[in-house]
């Protein structure tokens, strides 16, 4: 029982460990495409209102 109780155990730790950073990731990688996404939705918005005279402030905001 022991021999087969401790390689269940480090499988499920590990497990754990590895969807946290995973969920991590994926957290972060969403924040990146919804930022990116804003970006370009104002972009397009000043481009067709015509305040897209100034392109680098547009991106740094």
């Amino acid at each position: 029982m022991t021999t087969e109780s401790k390689p269940d155990g480090g499988k499920l730790g590990r497990f754990k460990k590895m969807s946290t950073r995973t969920i991590g990731c994926c957290a972060h990688r969403r924040n990146i495409k919804l930022r990116s996404e804003n970006e370009k939705r104002e972009s397009r918005r000043e481009q067709k209102k015509g305040y897209c005279r100034f392109p680098q402030t547009a991106v740094l905001r």
